[in-house]
């Protein structure tokens, strides 16, 4: 029997961003109403005190996010070898320039290298998780985080 136990948003949103940067890759679901959805690998560049989480794209996958016909997805990060699991749903929005990202404060494009940021198809891709849980297996527990 699993147990479950909530958190605060603080704490929720500590433990999503160290699972989230430790783990860095997850599996980044859309089209989740639809069997079977689209998921590809994707990197998480950073998680913002907010929470977010912020992702760097070319312009053929965030435009495939930008034309959604919703903008719900679904990230899941595995790293089995210490028994985390963490399920996170919400929603995406694409960043078509960078300086917009910039003056939103996440200074991201400022980390890019100088080849990077000059780069015409580079988007950012900003989640905002609405739940998430976490599955310690190790202990049996599962933390319903947000």
């Amino acid at each position: 029997m699993t147990d479950t136990k909530y958190m605060k948003r603080s704490d929720a949103i500590k433990k999503i961003k160290d699972v989230a940067e430790d783990i860095s890759i997850c599996m980044f679901c859309i089209q989740t109403e639809e069997i079977p959805f689209d998921t590809r690998p994707m990197g998480t560049r950073k998680v913002d005190d907010d929470g977010n989480i912020w992702f760097l794209s070319s312009d053929n996958f965030s435009e495939k996010i930008a034309h959604m016909h919703d903008d719900k997805v679904q990230l899941i990060y595995a790293k089995p070898s210490q028994t985390h699991f963490l399920s996170i749903s919400g929603h995406a929005e694409v960043i078509k320039n960078s300086f917009r990202a910039d003056e939103s404060g996440e200074g991201l494009a400022k980390a890019l290298l100088p080849e990077e940021r000059k780069n015409p198809n580079l988007t950012f891709i900003r989640f905002t998780p609405e739940h998430a849980n976490f599955w310690d297996t190790k202990s049996g527990k599962m933390l319903s985080l947000l």
